[in-house]
């Protein structure tokens, strides 16, 4: 999930030290299916552990994210809230909300600091959404 606030300024969340995957690098805010499990349901249950939010999300697209780690079919939502969030320490240690503008450059100096799922996600959803 995307999550943006009334700003237009993206949450995100850096991974647990203890994740078995990228750990301590940024990610979207709500991230993660489960065997058996409708996306849509996922989606919601997923926002509801890691960041404490009741909110309606848009699904935008899918697209794949194959790195030596991890093979994955990624389907992105969208949500907008300005509520008070309470972030999932096990998963997180910490969260922000970023400007796209500010975004952007931090990706292109600094994509090791972000989990490939992620990179693929906003390269492409900046490239239908924004402004090149």
């Amino acid at each position: 999930v995307f999550l943006f606030n009334s700003k237009g300024e993206l949450l995100q969340q850096k991974r647990s030290p203890t994740k078995r995957l990228y750990p301590d690098v940024w990610d979207s805010s709500v991230s993660g299916t489960v065997a058996e499990e409708e996306v849509e349901e996922c989606v919601k249950r997923e926002m509801e552990e890691e960041i404490g939010l009741d909110a309606s999300c848009e699904k935008l697209f899918t697209y794949k994210s194959f790195s030596k780690e991890n093979k994955e079919y990624v389907t992105l939502f969208l949500a907008k809230s300005d509520e008070e969030i309470t972030p999932d320490g096990r998963e997180m240690s910490t969260v922000r909300w970023i400007s796209l503008d500010a975004l952007r450059k931090d990706v292109e100096k600094h994509p090791e600091d972000y989990t490939p799922s992620f990179l693929e996600g906003i390269k492409t959803y900046f490239g239908k959404y924004c402004n090149n």
